[in-house]
């Protein structure tokens, strides 16, 4: 019934510190909610005490007598035990944090030596030098360090075999007659042989432009190659060059889209064109002997005409003489500008013959106002006016005279005529040139028509090479023909 039936310790009741009365929230918890068990706290501070409760079944059957027991509510020696064990549990923590740091960099160094390794390895072989032969390495690594062996094997079998025909290719440069230079898509010197240098008076230095140290005729070449490299244009058409008494072709090769750059070889053709020249100059004769003949027949005709008027019907004489005079003029001055060509390409070359610094725009101009007169053909001028180049005036204006000859000739309808500080360039829209024909255009016996005598461009090249410039001809059949006459880096000026 909730009244304190008896104690362990009688002291505990003139304490007072157990109530003669079961605690209110006890009893409602055992004898009304049915619990088992259930504790209190009753006091404060050092003095309070905790009682636990328990119900027991009255022997007699009647209501649940209740049993207590009661501690102090705080324990200084269970909290200094229970704070030894939290410190001991953190240091056990932080132990095991540290341990498996430690751990980790251990198991990382582990995994990470054979990638270092592998590193090291290949740091040392893209260096030159042999790489240092790993130790003994994780099975998952083996495969990855025989394949790097088999790589660097095959790279230093390559390198042996590119060595060697390095080593080929240079011998066969040192001994070959033909000078050989290759340059990159800059103009770049990237090798030349012993023979190029002594061609050209200096040899090219690898990593150099190719005009450093190259004078007189060879400067221009520089200018070539480098409209060449500019256009994409490789072994299009060759190019000739006279040096003192040597005379010189430069073949052009591209290194390929991929690499870029131009193969020069330069050959010697002095003796092959002194033979070439000997063997042509029967067949000029010859041409020439025809073109002569040509003109002769109908000459002889005319006279014989006016024999047969005078002596049949001398009435008729005048009128005929009129006629026939005309024709007769004509050829004649055909034979006239035959016996000129033949006589201009004949004539040797006076070494030496200084030049003189030719407004271009006046000679265009005066070429140009007699080719204004000819019906079907349009010139256009692209000249400026303060443009100035190192020749002779009569030359250069004969060599125009030329060039719109052949143009004429080919049945152009219009003529360009364009120039720049070192270069002049004449462009038609006639029938053109057939590739296979184009290394052919400069001989002396060469021509494309029937009327001409094939020494047009024969003397534009003996005229502008000594000026000490350069000439060059592109055509394409349909299209017209273009020639570009280079006056070289120390020819040309401006006005």
């Amino acid at each position: 019934r909730g009244e304190l039936a008896a104690v362990s310790d009688s002291i505990l009741a003139r304490l007072g510190v157990l109530p003669p009365l079961l605690d209110v929230s006890a009893w409602h918890a055992i004898q009304l909610h049915g619990d088992r068990n259930t504790g209190t706290v009753s006091g404060s501070g050092n003095a309070s005490v905790r009682v636990s409760y328990a119900a027991v079944l009255s022997p007699r059957g009647g209501p649940a007598d209740v049993l207590a027991t009661l501690a102090p509510a705080s324990d200084r020696d269970l909290e200094e035990r229970q704070t030894d064990v939290a410190a001991l549990l953190l240091l056990a923590t932080l132990l095991g944090a540290l341990a498996a740091v430690v751990g980790a960099d251990r198991a990382s160094f582990a995994l990470s030596r054979p990638v270092t390794d592998l590193r090291e390895a290949a740091l040392a072989f893209g260096a030159g030098r042999d790489p240092t032969p790993p130790g003994r390495q994780p099975p998952e690594f083996e495969p990855v360090f025989e394949a790097f062996g088999r790589m660097a094997s095959d790279v230093k079998l390559g390198q042996m075999a590119l060595e060697q025909a390095r080593l080929r290719t240079a011998a066969v440069l040192a001994t070959v007659t033909t000078g050989v230079v290759a340059v990159d898509a800059q103009g770049r010197v990237l090798l030349a042989n012993r023979r190029a240098g002594e061609a050209m008076g200096a040899t090219p230095q690898q990593g150099e432009p190719l005009g450093a140290g190259l004078h007189g005729p060879w400067s221009a070449l520089e200018t070539q190659v480098r409209r060449r490299l500019a256009a994409g244009a490789g072994a299009e058409s060759d190019l000739e060059l006279d040096a003192g008494d040597r005379r010189f072709v430069i073949q052009f090769a591209s290194l390929g889209p991929d690499v870029g750059g131009l193969v020069l070889a330069i050959n010697d053709v002095t003796e092959t064109t002194r033979a070439a020249r000997i063997l042509a100059w029967g067949e000029v004769a010859s041409q020439v002997a025809h073109a002569i003949k040509n003109p002769l027949t109908p000459v002889r005709l005319g006279i014989q005409h006016l024999q047969r008027v005078r002596e049949t019907r001398p009435a008729h004489l005048p009128v005929a003489m009129d006629e026939t005079m005309g024709r007769l003029l004509s050829e004649i001055d055909r034979l006239d500008g035959i016996a000129r060509a033949f006589a201009r390409f004949a004539a040797p070359e006076v070494p030496g013959l200084p030049t003189e610094k030719v407004a271009m725009a006046e000679v265009v101009r005066e070429v140009a106002a007699l080719y204004d007169l000819v019906p079907g053909i349009r010139l256009h001028r692209e000249v400026g006016e303060g443009l100035a180049a190192s020749c002779r005036r009569d030359e250069l204006k004969e060599v125009l005279l030329n060039l719109f000859d052949n143009a004429r000739n080919a049945g152009a309808t219009e003529l360009t005529v364009r120039a720049g500080a070192s270069y002049l360039e004449v462009r038609d829209n006639g029938r053109g040139i057939p590739g296979e024909l184009l290394p052919r255009v400069f001989e002396p016996r060469f021509t494309t028509t029937s009327s001409g005598a094939g020494l047009g461009l024969a003397i534009v090249r003996r005229l502008v090479e000594g000026w000490g410039g350069v000439v060059g001809l592109e055509s394409r059949p349909g299209t017209g023909t273009t020639v570009r006459i280079d006056f070289g880096l120390t020819n040309a000026g401006g006005g």
